[in-house]
């Protein structure tokens, strides 16, 4: 279920592990753990809108994917850490992507019909596309930029996600 980046990592995980002689199964099981962490949202989704949790996930992981939410949370656990509060302020980062993750997919599941993920995906980007490309832009010029990501350019990314996640409709 999971798409983009954190596909791949998933898949270099699952093959670090098992180079290191780790069995299949269990390297996969390992592997998962980090898209865990997403697991009750996509729970309390499904339950929202009485879907299956496989559907609620393919849809949580399109959002991330569209957006490039998966590169955000890698840059915003990448940030370098100087102290207390500097490590109290990548939690409150962290904290907000995966709010506006679930807020934006709470937005595609009620307002789209569409009970397939993909198609409730696209169809909610095409009704929403001027807002979707500005969120969409903010994080691809920071992506695009030839530093590493900081704490002021990965707040600016944030806010202009949840900014889309809780647009008027």
């Amino acid at each position: 279920m999971l798409q983009g980046l954190e596909r791949a990592a998933f898949n270099r995980s699952v093959a670090r592990f098992t180079e290191a002689g780790v069995p299949a199964a269990l390297a996969r099981h390992v592997a998962a753990c980090n898209a865990l962490a997403s697991a009750p949202d996509i729970v309390e989704l499904a339950q929202a809108h009485r879907l299956s949790v496989a559907a609620a996930a393919r849809t949580y992981f399109g959002v991330g994917s569209e957006f490039g939410l998966d590169w955000l949370r890698d840059r915003i656990e990448e940030l370098d850490i100087q102290g207390h509060w500097q490590a109290v302020a990548r939690g409150s980062l962290r904290e907000a992507l995966y709010d506006a993750h679930r807020f934006l997919t709470q937005r595609v599941l009620s307002e789209t019909r569409e009970r397939d993920p993909a198609r409730a995906v696209q169809a909610w980007l095409e009704k929403n596309s001027a807002a979707a490309a500005h969120a969409r832009g903010v994080v691809d010029d920071i992506r695009a930029q030839p530093s590493v990501a900081d704490f002021a350019s990965l707040s600016v990314a944030l806010q202009a996600l949840r900014r889309l996640a809780v647009a008027e409709r």
